[in-house]
């Protein structure tokens, strides 16, 4: 053994899969309020929103989608850091 999964697939990571898909993405959120988006944290949320908006696009169009979500959690990972 190497240490690496053996689930023989190249498929999608289960936990990044579900991110952005809906209220089951979000996993301890029973009880709270779902109209908060996904996440809750309503950057975070629009990010996603956008990716899903760009989903069929062709792949060159979606760069600026995929740059724009990564600099919001960029800095939200930053936020929490300084908290």
């Amino acid at each position: 053994m190497d240490g690496y999964p053996t689930g023989g697939g190249l498929g999608p990571d289960p936990v990044v899969a579900g991110v952005g898909t809906g209220p089951e993405a979000a996993p301890g959120t029973s009880g709270e309020s779902q109209a908060s988006g996904p996440t809750g944290h309503p950057l975070v949320d629009a990010a996603l929103a956008q990716l899903d908006r760009v989903a069929g696009q062709p792949a060159a169009e979606q760069v600026a989608a995929y740059e724009e979500t990564h600099r919001v959690l960029q800095q939200t990972l930053a936020t929490i850091d300084q908290t």
